[in-house]
């Protein structure tokens, strides 16, 4: 399996839809914020690897849960913003299963 490409997301900014509905909110505050620190849980390993810290075994260990979690928030990010393109609400979105978003690209 190839590696994961994680793909960097810019921070929610304050954008209103015609209905109202807002990004930026406390809630996609909180979800980019998860995906922050996820990401540089993902690069310690790796980091630890490249410094002959830990072995490939031990760095192969943990990212793989790791990955399909972002892979998550990412998605319900995606989908809360497309809500508020589509003038509807971004409270809609729903956390996908990992099996359904699992390598999932932005």
């Amino acid at each position: 399996m190839p590696p994961a490409v994680t793909v960097p997301l810019a921070p929610p900014q304050e954008e209103t839809g015609m209905s109202g509905h807002r990004t930026g909110t406390t809630t996609d505050t909180k979800i980019f914020g998860r995906i922050t620190e996820m990401t540089g849980e993902e690069r310690q390993p790796r980091e630890e690897l490249a410094a002959g810290s830990i072995d490939r075994t031990t760095e192969h260990g943990r990212p793989t849960r790791l990955e399909a979690e972002l892979d998550q928030c990412r998605h319900l990010l995606q989908q809360r913003r497309a809500h508020v393109a589509a003038d509807e609400d971004p409270k809609e979105a729903r956390v996908r299963p990992i099996a359904q978003v699992e390598h999932y690209r932005s």
